[in-house]
């Protein structure tokens, strides 16, 4: 299993020197695809190499001024693939294979919008994105979100499903232990996503911090539903630092590292 951080290019070196396997940056922050390639692509490229790390994982992919479902006169399907071509190409200059699609802002469901006609718009966009992003060997994972930040694809059940809609090679979908716990899902929703599970990120479900040694049976019981799904790719913290990454990274990787270690039922040492 690898593990990796989302956080911004400048802690690429931090996380490295910590024990971390990849970084996982923003597409909307980091590769800002509607702005010119020549001033955005060298500096980023430029902060990467200073460490040994690829962005093998990237989130936001879709910004908010974006949208992508509601009424057709909100909607721009040209600009939407222009967004896309530009995103995906610059993904993999550094180094991406997989692409979490959250976007909470740009897919929420407009009030007094058919949520049925939502998931057809939305079964449509990636649809579209997933043969742009298999021009790249990129996946795209389907990030379920808890209600707070969107009115759709709540569920790791319900992301399967749309994924399942899409039919496409390169759309699956992401389990998310601070939504999942947000939403009290049950763990077997993500051990039921098996081969479709392209993505996992952690954080407290309470309070969306990172992981402590406390929180081991916690993590131990996820990790075994992560492993049931047959899964074994990555796995990426997207949460806060009450100690900061230069202080805390190293600490935080052994918590998970121990967690995945003991969730292994072939382990001597594994519990429960």
């Amino acid at each position: 299993m690898k593990f990796g951080i989302c956080t911004g290019p400048e802690n690429a070196v931090v996380i490295e020197d910590a024990g971390f396997d990849y970084i996982e940056l923003n597409v909307v922050g980091n590769l800002r695809p509607f702005e010119p390639d020549d001033t955005v692509m060298p500096q980023l490229e430029q902060l990467l190499a200073m460490s040994g790390l690829r962005s093998e994982a990237m989130n936001g992919m879709v910004p908010g001024d974006l949208p992508l479902v509601g009424s057709p006169d909100r909607l721009d399907l040209e600009r939407q693939r222009q967004y896309l071509t530009s995103a995906f190409a610059r993904a993999k200059r550094v180094g991406c294979e997989v692409v979490v699609f959250g976007s909470g802002v740009a897919r929420n469901v407009p009030e007094g919008f058919s949520k049925s006609a939502a998931e057809i718009q939305i079964v449509s966009f990636l649809a579209v994105a997933g043969d742009i992003a298999g021009e790249h060997n990129i996946d795209i994972a389907i990030e379920p979100l808890n209600r707070v930040e969107c009115n759709i694809i709540n569920s790791v059940s319900e992301g399967a499903e749309i994924a399942a809609r899409v039919n496409h090679p390169r759309v699956k979908v992401l389990s998310d232990l601070y939504h999942v716990g947000r939403e009290e899902q049950s763990y077997d929703e993500t051990a039921n996503a098996g081969s479709t599970l392209a993505h996992v990120h952690v954080a407290r479900p309470s309070d969306r911090f990172v992981p402590v040694p406390e929180d081991e049976p916690m993590l131990i019981d996820y990790f075994k539903a992560v492993r049931r799904a047959g899964y074994s790719g990555r796995i990426s913290i997207e949460a806060g630092w009450p100690s900061g990454i230069e202080t805390s990274a190293g600490d935080v990787l052994k918590v998970l590292q121990e967690a995945w270690r003991l969730s292994d039922s072939k382990s001597e040492t594994a519990v429960r």
